[in-house]
């Protein structure tokens, strides 16, 4: 499978309603790493979820390489970012999933990054961003009614947090971007601090979520999306 410079392929997978059967054939897929995370999960919902996730990831990037699943070497930062450690030029990609729903988006070579989130409660809503947000993204916030305050919490958060994603860093060095300007794609300065932009877009997601992703680069992109089943 190919994929165009300017296209980023946003990746929709479902992670519940796979019986015992398909869930064994999708642990086959994974890695030695992914084996012992999956392996530290404390619940089945949560490691069946999990085994999902990550298998459909490498069933997805393995189209893109023509290579099979398991053959598949990644490898991540110190702040958990993963790659292919391939020895030739891969695919980039990043991966997010919350409760029954996972996000992975592909790009041919620009740094990408992805963020989905399910609504949280207004006090967790407030308190994070008088602390952490920029002063003008916390007053914002603060005039608006509980319900409007929490779907555009997620839409700021997740910008923040696909741009932090994108470049490899920690989440802690993105809460502070300015990312409420703008319609649903705009402009975010590097987390990293070593200048440069990230071009950062809001994602379709299902009701009470919002979604981002972040390229490096101020490159326009062109988002397509796809629908992973097994």
């Amino acid at each position: 499978m190919d994929i165009s410079p300017d296209h980023v392929h946003v990746w929709w997978i479902g992670l519940d309603d796979h019986d015992a059967h398909r869930l064994a054939d999708l642990y086959r897929d994974l890695g030695l790493f992914e084996r012992r995370r999956h392996a530290d999960l404390s619940r089945r919902l949560f490691r069946n979820r999990f085994t999902v996730a990550h298998a459909a990831l490498r069933r997805i990037l393995a189209r893109y390489l023509d290579a099979e699943p398991s053959d598949l070497r990644l490898s991540e930062n110190r702040w958990g970012k993963p790659a292919l450690d391939m020895g030739v030029p891969a695919p980039q990609f990043s991966l997010s999933h919350v409760e029954g729903t996972a996000v992975l988006v592909v790009t041919r070579s620009r740094a990408v990054g992805v963020d989905i989130e399910r609504r949280r409660a207004d006090a967790f809503t407030s308190a994070v961003a008088v602390r952490h947000f920029p002063s003008d993204e916390a007053r914002l916030l603060a005039r608006l009614t509980p319900t409007r305050r929490g779907a555009v919490f997620l839409r700021l958060w997740t910008r923040k947090e696909a741009s932090v994603k994108a470049v490899g860093g920690r989440l802690a060095d993105g809460l502070a971007l300015p990312v409420a300007s703008g319609g649903r794609t705009l402009l975010v300065p590097c987390p990293s601090g070593g200048g440069g932009l990230l071009r950062a877009r809001d994602l379709r997601a299902p009701r009470h979520h919002a979604a981002a992703v972040a390229l490096t680069g101020a490159a326009p992109f062109r988002v397509v999306h796809r629908y992973w089943q097994l």
